[in-house]
């Protein structure tokens, strides 16, 4: 046999191999490749379950009832309740003293809730205590 034919043949096996090496890497890619596809599908279907779940759980219907049999005791927040920033040192403090060092705002024009608002002097520190029964 030529030397030159030693060399060819030498060449076309190295050919065959490296050929034969790429494709069994790329059979394991296409696995991996599937395998990630799968996970993805199962992936969204998840989530699509989830989301059904959640809109299911955020029906305001539901969660109205939901409210009214857990939670007798919730009301809407009363107009008399709200204060002006101001005037909130004074009403934490009873008698409407401001507390030593605090220098009160202010006091806006009269309104027609301010003998409501003076009323609230200790009302945060009921809204503080716990309910019998809260966890």
């Amino acid at each position: 046999m030529r030397p030159t034919s030693v060399i060819w043949l030498g060449v076309i096996l190295l050919t065959g191999a490296a050929v034969f090496s790429v494709k069994t890497a790329v059979a394991g890619l296409e696995e991996e490749l599937l395998a990630v596809r799968k996970e993805i599908a199962r992936d969204h279907e998840a989530i699509h379950v989830l989301k059904a779940e959640w809109s299911y759980l955020n029906q305001p219907t539901r969660l109205a009832d939901l409210a009214k049999r857990h939670l007798p005791a919730l009301q809407p927040i009363a107009t008399v309740q709200y204060a002006e920033l101001g005037r909130l040192e004074l009403l934490l403090w009873k008698g409407g003293e401001a507390p030593p060092g605090a220098t009160p705002s202010p006091s806006p024009p009269p309104r027609a809730g301010a003998a409501a608002l003076a009323s609230l002097g200790s009302a945060p520190q009921a809204a503080a205590a716990p309910q019998k029964g809260a966890r």
